[in-house]
């Protein structure tokens, strides 16, 4: 399975031989106009990296990439001229930003393998690319939001996720305030549709004071 990028672009027009570019790199990529495009999509379903190919000065990506820190869990790469690429220092410093040529498209080597599109814990299965959960083949009926975060705890079966990186994983939001109170609503909602469907091998389990965690007595497989 090809790993999924978001390309962020100022015109979608101008974007298609960049498209081209990236699947005879065996990357498949979807098109969002802006940063606040990108966020919007970043909601609705998760990438391996997001590429940015903005008129942007060196000043101006390194300034992009320190704003994203805590709001964009995943690599950022900065498709750039020469006056950004040979500042790989600041970019770097940046904490998110990672230069590359816009001629040859050089990704970074720190772009993970793309996620397993469906992991199975015995009867139960969470499909990231149908974006569904079975238990013995029924579909459970979670909302967009409770798919995406049973999804991000049974990529990590019996590890504790944090509230903090339920909310950046989940909702894409760094802030904490009442944001713990929102994971919580939503594990609540999670439980009781698990229950509904009698799913018997998984649970979502609280570890107090730290988050939650998938727990389970099946082998997870993943494909």
């Amino acid at each position: 399975m090809a790993a999924r990028l978001l390309l962020v672009v100022d015109d979608a027009r101008a974007a298609d031989p960049l498209v081209e570019q990236l699947q005879r790199a065996r990357l498949q990529a979807d098109v969002c106009l802006g940063l606040r495009g990108a966020l919007e999509k970043l909601r609705q379903r998760s990438y391996e990296a997001m590429v940015v190919d903005l008129p942007l000065s060196a000043a101006d990506a390194v300034r992009v990439s320190q704003e994203l820190r805590g709001r964009v869990e995943l690599p950022l790469v900065f498709l750039c001229d020469d006056r950004i690429s040979s500042r790989p220092g600041a970019l770097a410093r940046s904490g998110v930003g990672y230069p590359a040529y816009h001629d040859g498209l050089e990704l970074p080597l720190s772009i993970p393998p793309p996620r397993p599109s469906f992991l199975r814990f015995g009867r139960f299965v969470v499909d990231r690319g149908a974006m569904r959960a079975t238990e013995g083949g029924t579909a459970l009926e979670l909302t967009p939001t409770e798919f995406k975060l049973l999804a991000a705890l049974a990529e990590r079966p019996g590890q504790v996720l944090s509230r903090e990186e339920l909310l950046l994983r989940v909702w894409n939001y760094s802030d904490g305030g009442d944001g713990g109170r929102l994971v919580d609503v939503h594990v609540g909602r999670l439980r009781k549709k698990m229950r509904r469907a009698e799913v018997r091998n998984v649970e979502v389990e609280t570890a107090r004071g730290f988050g939650y965690r998938l727990s389970t007595n099946e082998l997870s497989e993943v494909g």
